[in-house]
């Protein structure tokens, strides 16, 4: 299983913390009891073949997201038209994919290791998904989220042809564009090495 370098991690963490405070959130985040360790550990998926599927990859996914996000939040059109805080696009994505720090556990299955699947999700009884858990742990920070911040970290757990995307915010549609090109970008990534 692929691994991240203490420097990358570091650096990564570095540019994370920068994020949460772009985003009014730093000290809520940080109070999480050992946040940082949680962060070196935690995968972003479950298969090799995502490009993120080892420990420390979630840090440095929360990065990229956060990078296409606003970088799609700038384009001029865009930028007139819907006038995004960044602050709520960078909470977001800074919230949305949290809940994986403590419900994506390295897979101890000797045969779905051999598939690729370097990481399970918890069987904790608790039927929420990644957006709803993520949601949650905002909550127990005592994060404030707006109408569209909620709408837009559940919107990971919406599928494709759910009649949401017909009615969502600007905010949910960029968040989802914005994790569909992280999501290819770190494919093809790992698909070239």
């Amino acid at each position: 299983m692929k691994t991240i370098t203490d420097a990358k991690f570091e650096a990564s963490w570095t540019l994370f913390t920068e994020n949460l405070e772009k985003a009014g959130i730093k000290e809520e985040i940080l109070s999480i009891p050992d946040i940082k360790e949680k962060m070196r550990r935690a995968a972003a998926a479950t298969n090799e073949e995502s490009g993120v599927a080892y420990p420390g990859a979630l840090v440095s996914h929360i990065n990229f997201l956060c990078a296409y996000a606003v970088s799609l939040s700038e384009i001029t059109y865009t930028k007139k038209l819907l006038n995004l805080s960044q602050a709520s696009l960078l909470k977001v994505c800074c919230l949305q994919h949290l809940s994986k720090i403590d419900w994506l556990v390295i897979n101890d299955n000797d045969f779905q290791l051999s598939k690729g699947i370097n990481f399970k999700f918890v069987d904790d009884g608790i039927n929420l998904r990644t957006g709803e858990r993520s949601v949650l742990v905002a909550l127990l920070q005592n994060i404030l989220l707006l109408p569209e911040e909620y709408e837009a970290i559940v919107s990971i757990d919406k599928d494709r042809d759910d009649k949401f995307w017909q009615y969502c915010s600007p905010l949910s549609l960029l968040i989802k564009q914005a994790n569909e090109m992280t999501s290819l970008c770190e494919r093809k990534r790992q698909i070239k090495q």
